[in-house]
């Protein structure tokens, strides 16, 4: 290999090929250093992921809060089949047509 005296004018395939090593050895260095945990991009992606757990969170417990109240309002529905209000209602319907009054005073 010989050496050039303008090296960065050079047109030759080894000095093309030097350039371009070089080139991304620099752009290696430079994504590197880019991905360190003292960069924004890190610290940006740290803040987001804790931002969408916050928000999963959030969900979570309104969707669990929900079910909670539908679970209370299927026991205290005196339609639903297994509901305890319903079976509550089914006796007194049947004490109050065998005596013929409502001694429960049972109101839907």
């Amino acid at each position: 290999m010989t050496s050039s005296a303008t090296p960065l004018s050079d047109t030759t395939a080894v000095t093309a090929e030097i350039l371009n090593f070089a080139d991304l050895a620099d752009r290696f260095v430079a994504a590197y250093n880019a991905g360190k945990q003292t960069e924004t991009a890190y610290t940006d992606m740290v803040a987001d992921a804790g931002t969408q757990a916050g928000l999963e969170t959030a969900w979570l417990q309104a969707y669990y809060y929900k079910q909670y109240w539908m679970a209370i309002e299927h026991y205290l529905t005196d339609s639903t089949a297994s509901s305890t209000t319903k079976a509550y209602k089914d006796y007194w319907d049947v004490i109050e047509g065998t005596t013929g009054n409502a001694t429960n005073q049972y109101t839907a």
